[in-house]
């Protein structure tokens, strides 16, 4: 440490002649520490942008990863269009929970699907053994000149790898974390049952919708299992709204036993009938009794889901019809408020033909 000359001179009061001769000795000083790690600084369009230096490209995927598949409020992804920012703390709950993007494609998308699988696995749904036989298909793709581009992810239900996987091979997940002002998000049920049924690849929606501020609407304004959709069926068909709801808690039931094949389907049914019972207007105990005698009606497995898939195909298209015209209201009133609007549809892949419908009548 040096001393101020004053105090110096202070010191050398009382002290030898010999001593105060002495030049005093000085220490070397103590190197500085190294300055605090800087924000990173990046356009959010690098995270399509192919041109734009990998060091602003990496700091623009981490900070979406992070955002969007990260535990919520870890990671902001927020600023304006040409200066968004990674912060030093934000870079390093990104490398400890999902790693580092690498510069290449192939590295990019394993990157992304590596924080989506870690995202999947936070939610802790039960997995669907039907799921491993679900391959990601390309997004169906429409354009119409007032409603602008419309693009379904399809799929089975509860499957949210699948719904995943069509989102980044098809390369939308980044165009749409670049631009998400452009863009809507069409959830089937949404605001309606996704509060009460848990689906996978609902709650990834929601979240990237939640992170960029992306609109969130009804893809089935009338869905399949509703009183509207249920009366129209039996109005065109020869069966009743208690042979629909019979289909219905079949389904229920064979998709429970294929969740855990060592449950008894009997007790399954007698839990599941008084539920399927109250959504549809029937009277549970007929309606458990009504099964017991489409089983005897349909004594196999196959020839029993061959007739249930039948009736609900039946009420899924009814649906699709009820839904057109209010789905297409809807878009339009978006595309008047988002120039150059893109919606995206998340469905199931019975209910495809309600968005081709909306987008080809002129």
């Amino acid at each position: 440490m040096i001393f101020p000359v004053v105090l110096l001179a202070v010191l050398a009061v009382g002290c030898s002649s010999s001593k105060s001769d002495k030049p005093s000795p000085k220490k070397s000083a103590e190197p500085l520490p190294p300055p605090p790690p800087e924000p990173s600084v990046y356009r959010r369009s690098c995270l399509k942008d192919e041109s734009c230096p990998w060091p602003e490209r990496e700091a623009a995927l981490m900070d979406y990863a992070g955002a969007v598949y990260g535990e919520t409020g870890k990671v902001g992804f927020t600023g304006t269009d040409s200066a968004f920012l990674l912060t030093p703390a934000e870079r390093s709950y990104v490398v400890e929970k999902f790693g580092k993007p690498e510069n290449s494609p192939e590295k990019i998308f394993s990157f992304l699907d590596r924080s989506r699988s870690k995202f999947l696995h936070r939610l802790a749904f039960p997995p669907d053994p039907h799921c491993r036989k679900e391959t990601a298909g390309s997004p169906q793709q429409w354009a119409h000149p007032q409603l602008g581009k419309g693009l379904v992810l399809y799929g089975y239900h509860g499957c949210g790898k699948n719904y995943g996987d069509q989102l980044a091979q098809s390369g939308l997940e980044l165009s749409i974390g670049a631009e998400p002002q452009e863009w809507a998000f069409f959830l089937e049920s949404y605001g309606v049952l996704d509060h009460r049924v848990q689906l996978e690849e609902v709650e990834l929606f929601k979240k990237m919708a939640q992170t960029m501020d992306i609109p969130l609407r009804n893809a089935l304004p009338v869905r399949a299992l509703s009183k509207e959709a249920l009366l129209e069926a039996v109005k065109i068909s020869k069966f009743s709204e208690l042979d629909f709801a019979v289909a219905v808690l079949f389904q229920g039931v064979t998709g429970a036993v294929r969740l855990n094949p060592r449950v008894d389907p009997i007790a399954v049914a007698d839990d599941l009938a008084p539920k399927v019972a109250a959504e549809l207007g029937q009277d549970a105990a007929a309606l458990r009794k009504a099964l017991d005698q489409y089983f005897v009606k349909f004594p196999t497995f196959v020839e029993a889901a061959v007739e249930s898939d039948r009736r609900i195909k039946l009420i899924a298209e009814l649906s699709n019809r009820l839904s057109q015209k209010k789905l297409r209201r809807e878009v339009e009133r978006l595309a008047k408020e988002r120039p150059n609007l893109k919606s995206l549809f998340m469905i199931g892949a019975i209910h495809t033909d309600l968005v081709r419908e909306v987008y080809q009548t002129r």
